[in-house]
């Protein structure tokens, strides 16, 4: 499948804006928005489905979408991401939790247990989002006698709105707070 880019002509879907905050709670949270130039709604992931980070360019990536993660997930632990609506010429802020570090498995001393690596989230200069859009909504196929959802799902996007930011991760971390 193609990747349509939200700066192809003729895309209904582009992301507009994507910025990093802190809550009330000290936690980060992605605010996405998400514009649809067409003339019919659109469906859109609503939901991080991975992140990537390259240390050398410092660009985080942020996955509303499966497609770069073919492989990763067993079709037994695939869950549905949650779904947005964009009606025709609107426009829609996407709310998505992220975390202070990407933990990552490389290679330890010893071939037989892997060392785990910690990247903070406040490393990234450059966010690049990626949303999978269709102008269908997700049904699963009664029909598809595989029953393996996960495909059915791979299947649907028409395509992907991908932009890239520079972006500032806030400072500080989640407190906790006593009640």
């Amino acid at each position: 499948m193609s990747r349509k880019k939200d700066n192809e002509r003729g895309a209904p879907l582009v992301v507009e804006s994507f910025s990093v905050r802190r809550d009330d709670k000290g936690a980060l949270k992605g605010e996405i928005t998400l514009v649809n130039r067409g003339a019919r709604t659109i469906q859109a992931y609503g939901s991080v489905r991975g992140l990537l980070f390259d240390p050398a360019t410092k660009l985080l990536t942020v996955l509303l979408s499966d497609q770069r993660l073919l492989g990763v997930q067993h079709a037994s632990h695939f869950l549905l991401p949650r779904a947005v609506a964009v009606d025709p010429g609107g426009k829609r802020l996407v709310e998505v939790p992220l975390p202070e570090v990407i933990t990552r498995l490389t290679p330890g001393p010893d071939p037989r247990a892997p060392a785990l690596t910690t990247i903070p989230l406040s490393q990234a200069e450059t966010a690049e989002v990626e949303v999978a859009w269709s102008e269908q909504p997700f049904y699963r196929d009664p029909r598809d006698q595989k029953g393996d959802m996960r495909e059915q799902f791979l299947r649907w996007p028409q395509g992907f709105a991908v932009s890239r930011f520079p972006v500032a991760i806030p400072s500080g971390e989640a407190t906790a707070t006593r009640g």
